[in-house]
């Protein structure tokens, strides 16, 4: 499977290891596929995999995560600024969300940013904290509520160069306080904007274990300082629950 090769990869480029699932965990679950009137997917990155391994479009139900205006609401935003040119990843440290990439990425972005700071949030998981002790590397741990919060609208840049996902919903609440994402294409992060104005498609993306393409953008996207200030509501989790249903009325 196309997730098995991608964290193959993750592990390589991090000198880490990935146990795959049994064999007989695989077949089963391939068995599922077939049985399957309808298969869920939350971006066109894992319809791609799906296609790729010979399950038809037909089966197909593209369905993108929902953004949660919930989360975060009757809190007010931080007005106090950081230094600029901040940029920030929240998830799991792990090497399937390609923290090392960025890691190599952000001392490039250095060399021509010299304030620049890398703001890490979220639980390790593969990941030794000594390899985030970095200059203007400052890793939070857990963090949630206001304090999530005051991060996201306090960075410029949402960095997340993942191997393998299904769509992280780190970018949804990203793109709920209109910050200028770099991400790869793996990460989902195309999905969210479908059906959205042009101007308001605040993403950049950047290939797979490339640290000189993620500096690059991530220097493009500090430059830029863009964020969109309205939030898109178009997208609300109704919306995702709604398209289940409706599916289900048409296959049953």
């Amino acid at each position: 499977l196309e997730n098995t090769k991608l964290k193959f990869e993750a592990a390589n480029y991090h000198g880490t290891t990935f146990i795959p699932h049994k064999n007989q965990f695989i077949e089963r679950e391939l068995q599922e596929y077939q049985m399957a009137d309808k298969i869920m997917v939350p971006s066109t990155f894992v319809a791609n995999t799906f296609l790729i391994n010979g399950i038809s479009q037909n089966k197909l139900l593209l369905n993108p995560f929902g953004i949660s205006e919930k989360k975060f609401s009757g809190m007010e935003l931080n007005e106090k600024k950081s230094s600029s040119n901040t940029i920030l990843f929240v998830g799991q440290v792990s090497p399937r969300k390609g923290i090392k990439v960025l890691i190599d990425a952000f001392e490039l972005v250095r060399k021509q940013i010299p304030g620049a700071t890398l703001w890490i949030i979220g639980p390790l998981n593969g990941i030794k904290k000594k390899n985030l002790n970095k200059k203007g590397v400052i890793y939070y741990g857990v963090k949630k509520g206001k304090a999530l919060f005051d991060k996201y609208s306090m960075a410029d840049v949402f960095a997340l160069p993942s191997f393998e996902e299904g769509l992280a919903l780190v970018l949804t609440e990203a793109q709920f306080f209109g910050m200028p994402i770099v991400a790869t294409r793996n990460s989902g992060v195309e999905d969210l904007y479908i059906g959205i104005n042009e101007k308001e498609k605040n993403f950049y993306l950047v290939e797979l274990a490339n640290p000189i393409d993620l500096a690059d953008k991530l220097v493009l996207a500090l430059k830029d300082n863009k964020r969109i200030t309205r939030i898109n509501s178009k997208r609300g989790w109704d919306v995702f629950v709604e398209k289940i249903l409706n599916t289900y009325e048409t296959t049953l």
